[in-house]
């Protein structure tokens, strides 16, 4: 067995080969090579890249595989070891792919460049600082900049420096440049850089006048000096001015410190003199004054037309101050003061004001009695409430006038005004306040007593009327704390009115608090049915509620009733409710008594006769009733007879009404019979049928008469 599974691959072997070899005769094979030439970086193991290409054989454009194909590196006197990666240079390698399966092989040639990839490095780079104005073609900017390559030396790259047409040499500024580094393998590298251009010289600080202030004054010392820099228009200037008391006389030193945008800075120092410049401030008044002939003392108190003194640095008291003058104050006339003030630093202040002497002096009133009339009397003659006087004019002289608005019908504060002149026409105006008041009191008239039903607290002003001889609008308020709205009685009232001049009117009257609403009873029903059978009924228990809008403690209750028990018929009974106050009320309870018991049957339900036999409708059946007694007369029969000749069951109902309108049913049946021959089970559903009608008629009646 196992030779023969040898013998069968031996053959499919066979079978193949001889295909193979077949295909191969009759297609056309071609290989190809992955790649022809390579770039290894400089510096490289050569070994890394050595073993990358790869050949590839087609068989009638498609790639066929063999598993025994290998590729020899180096072939026709070419060899990998000749390559060194340290140096720039492109090496030829031969190589030989062999396809044995196919029995195929090719040789191909490899380029290998050895290539420089790595551009130059920057090892430090500064930034560049030039002054203001410098000339940019005197600027070496490669001496700010260190740089080296992999492979070649510096002096074999090449350097651009861009961006250096943007730098504005008259500008303070920063401004971007751009170093461009190339080797021979056109690798290159870019980096970036700043040139400054700054402002190195410090602003010039000059005096351009005197260095002189006056004492107390604070001036901008800024404006003594010409402060420039040659390039910055705005600067930071401090003025340090900390010694310097500008409030006493002296030589004080200041400095002033200048600074640009750049941080240049100037400082100097100075001498600065505090001193007293100014004469002293004297401010006369304005118009002429004029002064009261003969008044001597006036002379004595020029000062008085002085407004205002005062001096930037000295006291008042270190003032000197001269007043002259050239006065007659006996002569009315025209004349002048003389004013000097001098400061101790013989700064000097000269004033000249100009006065008259004449008679100044108007006459005088006043008041000698009180200005107070009642509302309506009549006006009086003013002259004689006042007295006058005057220094020159005899009274007689003196001309007097009034001028009032005085309104005696109207309540209020009126000015008089009383105008004197004397004979030197010096006028003089007096105010007096007159005041017409209304001293009296309102009047109140009730109207109607003041009374309270609902025990509620009442608003009784519009029970009063009131009149006043002036007002019409008044304050009205009342007192009503004695008055106890819940409690039946009468109570003190005090009503207060005040008019607008604050008369007061206090009326006093009675409140009374009265109960006459009827006391309330509410029954659980007005009408009651009871059986002719009950006993006494309880009256009270009908009652569902009592009120009063008073008090339920006073109230009283009665009740009166014709009823009889065990009669039927209609009663009725009264509920009469009477609170403290005699105010009652009645309500009446109508009392029906009725028999509702149903006469009762006795008798045989099932009855057997022989056939053509008389029998009698009422035989063997009577009915009582509870009331009425015995009602077997009244008994009504439906039919009211049989045929007897006719075999089988016939059904008869009985009906039975009382007095009282209860009615009873009664069911039999009867059967007419050859011969006797009872079936109980046969007489069941016509009694049950019977007696269910029975029953249902029973109710209904009852229910309809109740109705």
């Amino acid at each position: 067995m196992n030779y023969l599974l040898l013998f069968l691959q031996l053959f499919n072997f066979i079978k193949l080969s001889t295909s193979v070899n077949t295909k191969t005769m009759l297609a056309t094979p071609e290989i190809t090579w992955s790649v022809d030439t390579f770039d290894v970086p400089l510096g490289s193991d050569i070994y890394d890249y050595a073993y990358l290409p790869t050949a590839h054989l087609w068989v009638n454009g498609a790639e066929v595989f063999d598993e025994n194909s290998y590729i020899e590196y180096g072939v026709n006197h070419t060899t990998l070891h000749v390559i060194s990666t340290n140096y720039l240079n492109a090496y030829h390698i031969y190589y030989r792919a062999y396809f044995p399966s196919y029995d195929l092989a090719s040789v191909h040639e490899i380029t290998f460049n050895i290539v420089d990839i790595t551009p130059p490095v920057c090892t430090k780079v500064e930034p560049i600082t030039i002054i203001l104005g410098t000339t940019l073609s005197s600027v070496n900017y490669l001496n700010y900049i260190a740089f080296s390559d992999n492979y070649d030396p510096l002096k074999d790259l090449r350097v651009s420096v861009f961006g250096t047409t943007n730098i504005k040499n008259n500008n303070i500024g920063a401004y971007p440049i751009t170093y461009h580094i190339v080797d021979t393998s056109n690798n290159y590298l870019d980096v970036e850089s700043v040139v400054y251009v700054i402002d190195n010289i410090a602003p010039s600080i000059r005096v351009i006048k005197d260095l002189m202030i006056n004492v107390n004054s604070h001036p901008n010392l800024l404006t003594f000096f010409d402060i420039k820099d040659n390039y910055d228009t705005v600067l930071d200037i401090t003025l340090d001015d900390t010694l310097v008391n500008y409030t006493q006389i002296g030589n004080y030193l200041i400095s002033i410190l200048a600074k640009d945008k750049s941080g240049n800075t100037s400082f100097e120092t100075f001498s600065i003199w505090v001193r007293d410049l100014e004469a002293p401030n004297l401010i006369l008044i304005s118009s002429e004054p004029k002064i009261n002939v003969f008044d001597e003392e006036a002379l004595n108190n020029l000062q008085i037309y002085i407004i205002y003194l005062s001096d930037n640095y000295a006291t008042l008291s270190e003032i000197t101050l001269e007043i002259t003058h050239n006065i007659n104050i006996n002569v009315p006339g025209k004349y002048e003061i003389y004013y000097q003030a001098t400061d101790p630093f013989n700064n000097r202040s000269s004033k000249t004001l100009k006065v008259s002497v004449a008679d100044l002096e108007a006459p005088i009133c006043w008041l000698i009695t009180d200005l107070t009339f009642e509302v309506f009397s009549e006006e009086p003659v003013w002259y004689f409430y006042f007295g006058y006087l005057d220094n020159y004019s005899m009274l007689s002289e003196i001309e007097t006038t009034f001028s009032e608005k005085v309104d005696m019908k109207k309540i209020g504060i009126y000015q008089l005004v009383v105008n004197l002149s004397d004979s030197a026409k010096n006028k003089a105006s007096f105010i007096f306040l007159v005041a017409i008041i209304d001293s009296t009191p309102a009047e109140v008239i009730q109207r109607s007593e003041l009374i309270v039903f609902d025990f509620m607290r009442h608003n009784f002003i519009f029970y009063f009327d009131i009149k006043d001889n002036y007002d019409k609008e008044f304050i009205i308020t009342y007192d009503d704390s004695q008055v106890d709205y819940s409690v039946v009685g009468e109570y003190e009232y005090h009503l207060f009115v005040q008019d607008k001049s604050g008369n007061m009117s206090d009326f006093l009257t009675s409140v009374f608090v009265i109960d006459n609403e009827l006391p309330t009873i509410t029954l659980k029903t007005d009408t009651l049915y009871i059986s002719v059978f009950d006993d006494e009924i309880d009256l009270y228990s009908n009652i569902k509620k009592i009120d009063d809008n008073y008090s339920l403690d006073e109230i009283n209750l009665e009740i009166s009733s014709n009823f009889i028990a065990h009669q039927i018929g209609l009663y009725q009974a009264t509920y009469l409710l009477q609170d403290s106050s005699s105010n009652y009320t009645t309500k009446v309870l109508l009392i029906y008594v009725y028999d509702d018991t149903l006469p009762v049957f006795k008798g045989k339900d099932y009855i057997q006769i022989k056939r053509n036999s008389h029998f009698s409708i009422m035989n063997d059946l009577v009915v009582n009733d509870p009331w009425d007694g015995d009602l077997s007369h009244k008994i009504v029969a439906y039919p009211s007879s049989i045929d007897t000749s006719k075999l089988g069951f016939h059904n008869i109902t009985y009906f039975v009404l009382d007095e009282s309108g209860n009615a009873a049913y009664f069911k039999r049946v009867v059967e007419v019979q050859d011969s006797f021959n009872f079936n109980a089970l046969n007489t069941i559903p016509f009694i049950l049928a019977f007696s269910g009608l029975a029953v249902g008629l029973y109710f209904f009646m009852k229910k309809h008469k109740h109705h």
